[in-house]
């Protein structure tokens, strides 16, 4: 009993130590930013898999976009927004049928026509809102989201990914900093992909 309790400790200071940021992104270099969206064909797909999830309502893209935008605004970096990457997506998909293009192409197509050095490309796959209130639920927030981050002139990508279904302390103490930073409240699906959100531009080194 007492050498699991000691492999419980060690565990937990690993899983709580300080991440090693291996990012492709330079400062100073020019950044864009595509709108979320959720891809329901593999074609669309930069890595990974389809998660078969139900379709996330068009309102919760814009949520997500107005988050990650304003994430980026309090870093002072300089980037083109969903609205700028969308035009040039437009052309894109005017020259070739989207289908036809590996999703890797295709958003390296779409970086080098705003131009762009870096693209974040993000996907959310499932959007479960929390049902209950914060100190108890009967059904606990969940959120999976994707953020590509395409290097367009050395052809390279890097992927972050973000999954979490809150669960209580007791069916997870591993995550008891997460326990206390959220002050032992269930949290909104909101919430948990602003938490996601900060450790992608953490990963960023931003």
């Amino acid at each position: 009993m007492k050498n699991v309790l000691i492999f419980g400790i060690i565990a937990f200071l690993f899983a709580c130590g300080p991440k090693q940021k291996m990012s492709l992104f330079k400062k100073g270099k020019t950044l864009a930013v595509a709108g979320f969206s959720q891809p329901r064909h593999s074609w669309e797909m930069l890595a990974g898999y389809i998660y078969e999830t139900k379709e996330i309502p068009p309102e919760i893209f814009q949520k997500l976009n107005v988050f990650l935008l304003e994430t980026f605004k309090q870093k002072q970096i300089t980037f083109v927004g969903p609205k700028g990457v969308r035009q040039c997506e437009e052309l894109i998909i005017g020259k070739e049928h989207r289908s036809d293009m590996s999703a890797f192409n295709y958003w390296l197509e779409v970086g080098k026509c705003i131009p762009a050095d870096f693209i974040v490309v993000p996907f959310v796959f499932k959007w479960q809102e929390r049902e209950g209130g914060e100190w108890g639920v009967e059904s606990p927030a969940a959120v999976v989201m994707d953020f590509y981050l395409l290097d367009v002139n050395n052809k390279q990508v890097q992927r972050f990914h973000f999954e979490e279904e809150q669960l209580s302390l007791s069916e997870n103490i591993f995550d008891i900093d997460k326990f206390f930073k959220r002050r032992g409240r269930w949290v909104t699906a909101s919430e948990l992909a602003k938490e996601g959100i900060k450790e992608f531009c953490e990963e960023l080194g931003l």
